[in-house]
């Protein structure tokens, strides 16, 4: 497994497992007792929103980094557009 490839799929896990958490509050209520959530700051949700789309084009032709990226977007897509993420589609 290429280095490109082992930071698309531990993005795409941290995503997957952490991402719908708001508060504290609120993954306490979700979360199974004893999983350590991570909350992410909006600031550093904001950063990873706006960088996918140029994370898909630097790695065109690699097929199974671009599926990761675009697993991360429709998990985000899911819990942030379009109150978060406005311009996704424009």
């Amino acid at each position: 497994m290429d280095v490109n490839l082992a930071a698309a799929v531990q993005l795409g896990s941290i995503v997957d497992h952490h991402w719908k958490f708001k508060t504290e509050e609120q993954a306490r209520k979700i979360s199974v007792e004893g999983f350590d959530f991570i909350i992410f700051a909006e600031a550093d949700k904001a950063l990873v929103r706006s960088n996918l789309a140029q994370s898909l084009y630097i790695a065109a032709g690699n097929t199974k980094v671009i599926k990761q990226y675009v697993r991360c977007i429709t998990v985000i897509a899911r819990h942030d557009y379009p109150e978060l993420w406005p311009d996704l589609l424009g």
